[in-house]
């Protein structure tokens, strides 16, 4: 399934989003090339939704440090589903 959403990802202690798209455009992807939180979480949602979501660390990026997210961090997301196919 390829979702098409608008969203905003931060750390619990971060100063700032380590990511979001709000400012540009809504960005297309697979639920099957992303985390694991967010297979989970977007799969079933309708078009129009708003979901916030908690991934724990092992359903995210786990112990593995990402630029702006230090390991073993629970991601927290605003997601907007605007399209699904």
């Amino acid at each position: 399934m390829t979702v098409t959403a608008n969203y905003l990802g931060q750390v619990y202690d971060g100063d700032k989003p380590f990511d979001e798209s709000y400012s540009q455009k809504p960005v297309p992807f697979a639920l099957s090339q992303v985390v694991q939180g967010w297979t989970y979480g977007l799969s079933g949602l309708k078009v129009g939704t708003r979901v916030l979501l908690q991934i724990p660390p092992d359903l995210g990026y786990g112990g593995q440090e990402q630029e702006n997210i230090p390991a073993n961090s629970t991601l927290y997301f605003i997601v907007d589903i605007i399209s699904a196919k």
